[in-house]
């Protein structure tokens, strides 16, 4: 006997209509409008597409979609943002369905901000949250409204959503000092994920203050395992306050100061049974400068075995050669700037077998900091970089493993990477579907 509409398993009828929500190339902050229909078809199939119409809930995009008379109308992401508001403020069963909340500005404005921390504060459910923009009035409000709810992963941007596809990178960025997130942090026991770029911090000493590791925020954090946080500086007290908190971290992407090697191998002791993806960086390296005197590398002997550690992204001044023997299970190494020296080290320690689980490995901005006047210093640099390029091949290509660097066609990586389209899935709004 066939099943009709009225007697569908619930949990049938959920993955049923995942199959109706639009996956795009690009995110879009709007609402996800292909499950609206949904809601007048009947009764049971109201309630599972009213679960998952507001389970995750995207706002902040101008669109433009097309009338009945075919004229082209433009709909701000800013109103829908306030209908929702009073939906969520007047419907307390709405908001208790609110799981994920994706809030974007397209142009950062009080109003709109104030929005946003309005609906996160009536969504008390509510369990990831991704701010894209936040005006510098609104901060504090934010901040508290973040920590009454109970997150599981939280990602900032200082970012509108027009910067995101304009060039004007001079716009405002405004978001919360690292501080000021760290001590946040502890009002999170689930929290798994967090994520902080394009931001331009709060510089007052009032919120550079951080509080002293205790007894009471140890491991407060178990359930941390990826924290991503750029254009900001971790220093000494902040890579140990981190360490102290989240001990169980997995996948992190950072930049350290350029004083804090010694604290942040005192940290990857912490980590060390966990830790499985490491980004790691300082921003003095990403110009051409010279390695100051005496710079201690985060990553070299003595160090603690890093076991479980599968990729490692670094500037080549952050680590030195004979340290990655302790990485005993690496996969996959990228690194800039490194130097003729390097290299050939490198090179060798491939070439007698001691990183055996080796896979990939990338060069990027090889001598980075040797700019010389003349055409005859530049030319030797380059093929000095042509040498360790074919040299990394020499020894790679026999173990099964991937050199890739600046010479390397595209072809060849997109080979090894397995690029594929997939525009059947990700294809593109028309004007009226959002």
């Amino acid at each position: 006997m066939g099943m009709s509409k009225a007697n569908i398993p619930p949990e049938l009828l959920d993955r049923i209509f995942g199959h109706c929500e639009r996956y795009r190339r690009i995110p879009k902050f709007v609402p996800n409008s292909r499950l609206q229909p949904l809601l007048l078809v009947c009764k049971n199939w109201h309630g599972v597409a009213e679960r998952r119409l507001y389970f995750s809930v995207s706002l902040g995009n101008d669109r433009t979609v097309k009338g009945r008379n075919g004229e082209k109308r433009e709909i701000k992401g800013k109103d829908i943002c306030r209908k929702f508001c009073e939906t969520v403020k007047s419907n307390e069963r709405v908001a208790s369905l609110v799981r994920e909340l994706r809030l974007g500005c397209q142009d950062i404005q009080p109003e709109e901000s104030e929005l946003h921390i309005r609906i996160i504060r009536n969504c008390k459910n509510v369990e990831r949250v991704d701010i894209q923009g936040c005006d510098f009035s609104q901060l504090d409000d934010l901040k508290a409204a973040l920590a009454e709810r109970n997150l599981v992963s939280l990602s900032l941007s200082g970012a509108s959503l027009r910067l995101l596809t304009s060039q004007d990178h001079n716009e405002g960025r405004p978001m919360l000092a690292l501080p000021e997130v760290l001590n946040l942090l502890p009002n999170w026991p689930r929290l798994e994920l967090f994520t902080m770029v394009m931001c331009d911090p709060r510089r007052d000493n009032i919120y550079q203050q951080l509080e002293s590791p205790s007894d009471l925020n140890k491991n407060a954090c178990p359930a941390l395992r990826r924290i991503s946080v750029l254009e900001s500086n971790f220093f000494s007290t902040h890579l140990r306050f981190l360490a102290h908190i989240a001990p169980n971290l997995e996948d992190i992407a950072i930049f350290i100061g350029i004083d804090c090697g010694p604290v942040f191998k005192e940290c990857l002791e912490v980590w060390s049974p966990s830790i499985k993806n490491l980004q790691i960086d300082m921003y003095e390296f990403l110009d051409p400068c010279p390695v100051p005197v005496g710079f201690l590398p985060p990553i070299s002997l003595p160090m603690v075995e890093l076991c479980e550690l599968r990729s490692l992204d670094t500037s080549a001044p952050l680590f030195t050669v004979n340290a990655l023997i302790r990485l005993l299970n690496l996969e996959d190494l990228r690194f800039t700037r490194g130097t003729y020296a390097l290299c050939m080290e490198l090179a060798r320690l491939i070439e007698k077998g001691k990183m055996p689980c080796l896979q990939g490995v990338e060069m990027r901005g090889f001598e980075y900091e040797v700019h010389g006047p003349s055409a005859e210093e530049r030319e030797e640099a380059k093929q000095r970089e042509l040498e360790v390029g074919r040299e990394f091949r020499r020894v790679c290509k026999p173990r099964n493993i991937f050199f890739r660097d600046y010479s390397t066609p595209i072809k060849e990586i997109e080979e090894h990477y397995g690029y594929h389209r997939h525009d059947d899935i990700h294809s593109e709004a028309s004007d009226n579907d959002w």
